[in-house]
């Protein structure tokens, strides 16, 4: 497997720390007119890919952080058990902890069920035009 460039390795402990592929790269030096394509043909790199991951786990390592912690962590913050959590902070982490629970994702027949039924709309639209 390749061996990250000097460069490569500046994207991906930039890409670690914001998961912005465009910033990430223009830090690491890319050109701006050109920081998207790189990043996003950087990230289809085994090898980096492979790096993001290490990076990614020894931060999570240092700091003690898995799911569970950080879960408990929104909980509490969306319940008002921290000191000094808002209004917005507990909306905000309420937001969080649906989107991890998965409560925004569609499920796949209320999609097609919504598909069907455009398609039956714009059937009978093109049979009343027939008759105007």
């Amino acid at each position: 497997m390749a061996t990250p460039t000097e460069r490569q390795e500046l994207f991906i402990a930039e890409y670690v720390k914001t998961r912005n592929g465009f910033k990430s790269a223009v830090k690491a030096g890319y050109k701006e007119n050109s920081a998207r394509q790189q990043a996003s043909r950087l990230l289809t790199k085994e090898h980096i890919l492979k790096r993001v991951e290490e990076e990614t786990q020894q931060i999570q390592a240092r700091n003690n952080l898995d799911a569970d912690y950080i879960v408990n962590k929104l909980r509490q913050e969306a319940e008002g058990i921290t000191p000094d959590a808002t209004a917005s902070s507990r909306v905000k982490a309420l937001d969080q902890l649906a989107k991890i629970a998965g409560v925004y994702a569609p499920v796949k027949s209320e999609v097609e069920a919504n598909i069907n039924q455009e398609d039956d709309w714009l059937a009978n639209l093109d049979e009343e035009e027939e008759f105007h």
